[in-house]
Parts: structure tokens; sequence; C-alpha cells
């Protein structure tokens, strides 16, 4: 089965010979490396470009692990790359590469009094330097391979790709026509992890999917971090899964855990276990926006999955709230095409209120960025009646600026505009049309 991934595969080849090494960093079992081999690489050998000139190295693998030494794969990289004409190096998993101590310090006092580390950072830019012929792109499944530490480490020379599961217009094109209305519930269900296609049977597939946690997600984290054990990072994980959509604070969780599970896990203890998840590109997290106030809100914050079905499968697929799940695929989406998203919080006067409460506080499911551009974005599953609708529409009303507004349902409908200015849009078509919807 092949599944197109083009909105990547064109971010590459806009950015190819850009003279900065091509970071794509994702959650793992994504589908990284497919996109770099067969994807990228077809598409080189289309344009011309002679095999043996795409070396691909891929240090998850057993025969490279001599490699993850950097001043091993430096030394590699320099004994097989071509000194002049076109060459395009594919690094993958570079995460693998460890940092270790500069063996020339031994005896060099330095300002910090520590040995300088030499990195996968140190190497690449390395290569871009001596070999300007050299096109360099390298997966990793590590959220430090997105963070401000590429520009730092790379010093200006990396470019970033994020990379998520299936979008649910790359989904739907794998299912060879199936009707869009139900593969968006199982898109729902069983989410977009490229690999979860390849089962027929639903239970294979559900099987898959749990089976991601304990021996790829779980593992990573708590080798990468030498956790002692991971029973609380799992019943936490499983906490985050059943509060998808919904304001968390730690430490509630924190009361929680001594109340239910008898365990006295600290509020500071909870907060880093959620940056493992982040780390891991398992969870997203959206923190809450005045948008009167124009300024982010300390307390509370939500999280999505990267992945519906990878949610689901840690509750053994028994809470399937697809207004949850629809609206965790909506921020997906947003995330996926660069959008900056945040919880819209705006108080909102009502003279029929009680005086204690004559300006209730008034959530907008999404506030979206990009640029200039703005969007307030509601998500609703159901709206059954003009009490709903009004309810849904509220807080969308009460931000008085001339930002798009959206109210994206669960129905499947043609797009419409009512006489307050609410753009109304059913969740599949937003999902396959979200650019010309946020236009």
């Amino acid at each position: 089965m092949e599944i197109k991934r083009d909105y990547y595969l064109e971010r590459l080849i806009r950015s190819r010979n850009n003279g900065a090494i091509k970071v794509i960093a994702g959650i793992r079992r994504c589908g990284k490396s497919y996109l770099l081999d067969p994807l990228f690489r077809f598409w080189l050998l289309n344009q011309g470009i002679p095999s043996e000139r795409i070396i691909k190295i891929d240090l998850s693998e057993g025969r490279n692990q001599a490699l993850a030494n950097p001043l091993s794969l430096s030394n590699y990289l320099e004994g097989i790359l071509p000194k002049d004409g076109p060459c395009y190096l594919f690094l993958d998993e570079i995460q693998h590469c460890e940092a270790i101590e500069s063996p020339y310090f031994d005896d060099v006092k330095t300002a910090s009094g520590k040995k300088p580390l030499i990195t996968f950072y140190t190497v690449l830019n390395g290569i871009l330097s001596s070999h300007k012929n050299v096109d360099c792109y390298v997966t990793g499944s590590n959220s430090r391979m997105l963070s401000s530490d590429i520009l730092t480490d790379f010093r200006g020379r990396g470019f970033e790709i994020r990379m998520s599961p299936l979008s649910f217009s790359e989904y739907l094109s794998a299912r060879n026509g199936a009707d869009r209305g139900q593969v968006f519930r199982d898109y729902l269900r069983y989410g977009g992890m490229p690999f979860s296609l390849t089962y027929d049977d639903p239970g294979d597939r559900e099987e898959y999917l749990r089976s991601l946690f304990g021996t790829v997600y779980y593992k990573d984290i708590v080798e990468r971090y030498r956790l002692q054990e991971n029973s609380s990072l799992n019943e936490l994980t499983k906490v985050m899964a059943s509060s998808v959509g919904s304001l968390i604070n730690t430490s509630r969780i924190a009361d929680t855990f001594r109340s239910t599970e008898g365990k006295g896990i600290a509020r500071n203890t909870i907060e880093g276990y959620l940056g493992y998840l982040k780390d891991a590109f398992l969870l997203e997290e959206a923190e809450r926006y005045d948008i009167r106030g124009r300024k982010i809100i300390g307390s509370g914050k939500k999280y999505y999955f990267a992945d519906t079905g990878l949610r689901n499968a840690l509750l053994n697929f028994r809470q399937p709230d697809r207004g949850h799940l629809m609206e965790n695929a909506i921020y997906n989406e947003l995330i996926r095409l660069g959008y900056g998203v945040d919880v819209g919080v705006i108080r909102s006067y009502d003279p029929t209120a009680p005086k204690s409460n004559a300006s209730p506080q008034l959530e907008v499911d999404f506030v979206a960025e990009k640029g200039d551009a703005r969007y307030y974005i509601q998500s609703a599953f159901s709206v059954d009646d003009e009490s709903k609708m009004a309810q849904e529409k509220r807080p969308l009303l009460a931000v008085r600026d001339s930002f798009r507004k959206i109210l994206i349902e669960g129905d499947d409908f043609e797009p419409y505009q009512d006489d307050d200015g609410v753009v109304h849009v059913g969740a599949i078509d937003f999902l396959l049309n979200a650019p010309s919807v946020l236009r």
C-alpha cells in the first residue's frame, strides 16, 4: 500500500539545496523514514539524480551502532561523501547519535571547567561547511530536534519540517473510494498511524496500536530518562487520554493520585512526566489565551494526543467520545498546517445573569494564528436545536473583532456563512479543505 504524503514531500522539494540541514521531526512510526525513502528518493531519481549520489544511513539499525559515536560518524561520512557533484545525504533517526565529551581537552582548562561536547550537530555543521555539494536531510523523534536547539546548535542552518501521523485527507486517499462518512468515523477511532492501515481486522489494528505504547513509546521514555518504574507514567497517560479537551491542573491530578491510587506523586513529577510525553511527540499542549487582554493565562492547560487512535488504545477503545475526538482531530490539523493554537478565554457581559456573575467567562475552543492571520474556531460534534446552536456561537459572537469565526460541526453539509458572520462547516469538509476554509 502506497500512501501519498504530498504535503511533506512538497516541503522537502521546495527546501532542496537551500543550504540548510532539513530536520524532519515527529512521533515515532508516523512515516518520517518513508517520506525520505522511498518517496523523496524516487522523486530525486525521477529528476535524474544517480542512485549512488543518494546516501542513506539508518542509525537505529544494529549494524550502524558504532556510528552513534559522533566522531565515528564524522570519520565515516568524510570517507564516503564525494568532494564534488550533487549528493543527497539521508541520516535516519539521528537522535541515536549520542553526545560525547571532546577527547581533545584532557589537559586543557576551559572557562566553564567542563569539557566541550561533540554532538551530531557538530558533525552535521562540519559536513555542511566542508562539503558544499552535499544536501543533508535528517529524521528524529525527540522534541529537542524541533526546539530552539536547532537554531542555536545548527547556527541558523537548520530547516525544520514537523511531521504528523496521517491527516484525514491522506487517510481517505488510502481507503480507495470508501464512503467518507464511514472513513471519518474510522479515523476518529483508529487514528492515522500509517502502519495500522495494513491491518484489515479491527482487533488486529487495535492490538497494534496498544502495542506501540509498551514496545515503543514507553520504552523510549523509560530508557531516555532512566526511570526506575513506569506504572505512574502509564496511569498519568491514561488520565490524559480521558481528559482530551478538558482543562488540566497538575495539582488536582496529584491529589487524585493520592486519593484514588494511593500514590504520593508530586506535582513537579507529574509536570516532568508531561514534559516527557511532549518530548516524545505523544502530547501537544494548548495554553489559555485571554482574547481581550491579549495575553497567556498561566493557570490550566489543555492537552491533545498526536493521534486519536493512540489515545483510544490507551483506554482499550472503551471511551469513544466522538465530540472530543473530533476536537482533537481539528487541533492536529491546525498544528499540521503550521498554526499556533491556544484556547481562547473571553468575558461577555450578560445583563440577564445574576449580579455576581454578570460577566461569565466563555471559552473559544481554538484561537489559531499564523503570521497576521487569526481564526476563532468552535468545535461541536452535534448541534441539534436552536438552543445548542446559540450556546456554541455565543463565545464566537462575544469576540468583537473582524477575524474570521468558524463553527465546525460533526454533520456533513455544504459550508455556509450565517447572518452573524459565523462560517459553518462540517468536520469532514474542514479536515479535507482546511486551507480554503482558513483564507
